[in-house]
C-alpha cells in the first residue's frame, strides 16, 4: 500500500494499489497474463512471451510471480542480460476496474488514486530506469527461472 507518484497523459496524482485489488484478476485470469520483456517493445523480441508464470499470486508484500523461461533463442539473450544483472526492473498492465479518489494529500498537493481492483494483464521485465521504475529486490536467480517480488504496488505502465 505504497504510495507513488503518477505523471501520464491522465494527469499527476498519487496512486496506490490496495491489499486484494488482485484477487479477482488472480483467480479468473492467471493464466492469460503474458510476460514480456520491456513491454512488448524491444526491436528484437518484440512480443513474444518469455514463459508462462508458474506461480502468480497476492501476498502481504504485494504480486509475486514465478516465470520458467521458455527454451527459445531470444530467452538465451535475456538469460546473459539477467547473469549480467542488465534486467532488474519490472512492471505491469492493467485495467482499472474498481478505483476511488481522495482529495489532494496535505504533503504534496496531489490527489490520491486508490486500485481497489484491476485487470492484470502483462508482466514486463524490463531494464531499470531510475525515473520511472524500481529495482527488483534479486529474485532473478536463477537465471533460468525468473522469479519477481513485485511489492512497490504503485509502478503502473502507460
Amino acid at each position: 500500500n505504497s504510495d507513488t507518484v503518477i505523471n501520464s497523459w491522465e494527469g499527476q496524482f498519487v496512486e496506490r494499489i490496495a491489499p486484494g485489488a488482485f484477487k479477482r484478476t488472480l483467480k479468473n485470469n492467471a493464466s492469460s497474463v503474458k510476460i514480456l520483456l520491456n513491454h512488448g517493445m524491444d526491436p528484437q523480441v518484440g512480443d513474444k512471451p518469455l514463459g508462462r508464470a508458474s506461480v502468480l499470486r497476492e501476498d502481504g508484500h504485494g504480486l509475486y510471480v514465478e516465470v520458467p523461461l521458455s527454451r527459445t533463442s531470444y530467452n538465451e539473450d535475456i538469460i546473459a542480460l539477467l547473469d549480467d544483472r542488465a534486467l532488474d526492473g519490472m512492471s505491469f498492465r492493467f485495467s482499472v476496474v474498481k478505483d476511488t479518489w481522495e482529495e489532494p494529500a496535505k504533503r504534496n498537493g496531489l490527489p490520491i488514486r486508490t486500485l481497489n481492483e484491476v485487470r492484470l494483464m502483462e508482466l514486463e521485465v524490463l531494464p531499470q530506469d531510475p525515473a520511472r521504475y524500481r529495482p527488483l529486490p534479486g529474485r532473478l536467480w536463477p537465471p533460468q527461472l525468473l522469479g519477481v517480488r513485485h511489492d512497490l504496488p504503485g509502478v503502473s505502465a502507460e
